[in-house]
């Protein structure tokens, strides 16, 4: 007793293992940008710090990696430091400066160098992680979906 079973071509398997490709491909984009547009909404709506230049939100974004990978990035330098807060910290002048001036209460303060108290940390990138998850098997689940019914 026996069962065989045969594909009809190599044409159909090919499509198949082509629709799956394209995907993981559509996948991998469609997480990175949910996981994004997620991580603005979140910043926007819950305020875990104040923008002040808008320089943060803009430097969120995500590029694609190779065939099937994305990368979301905060690539402002300042992004980790409001991520995960400062110790406290000495500041001094830039090089070729002898004093640092800012302004307290509308009066100039000059200083040779001053100690930063530090901040706490402000979490955006990392924050609600098990929504994002949700958000994001959800938008990959969709793209599959999407791509085995053109298939």
């Amino acid at each position: 007793m026996k069962l065989e079973f045969r594909l009809a071509g190599h044409g159909q398997l090919k499509r198949l293992a082509g629709s799956l490709d394209r995907a993981r491909r559509l996948a991998a984009m469609r997480m990175a940008e949910t996981y994004t547009e997620e991580t603005l909404a979140y910043i926007k709506n819950r305020r875990p710090f104040i923008p002040r230049t808008g320089h943060l939100e803009q430097s969120v974004q995500w590029q694609p990696r190779g065939e099937t990978s994305a990368v979301v990035s905060a690539g402002a330098e300042y992004a980790p430091w409001v991520e995960y807060g400062t110790r406290p910290h000495l500041i001094r002048p830039r090089p070729g400066r002898r004093a640092l001036r800012f302004f307290v209460n509308g009066r100039a303060i000059i200083r040779p160098e001053v100690m930063h108290p530090g901040t706490r940390p402000r979490p955006f990138f990392f924050a609600d992680q098990d929504r994002r998850r949700r958000g994001m098997l959800a938008a990959a689940r969709e793209a599959v979906a999407e791509t085995l019914r053109e298939a």
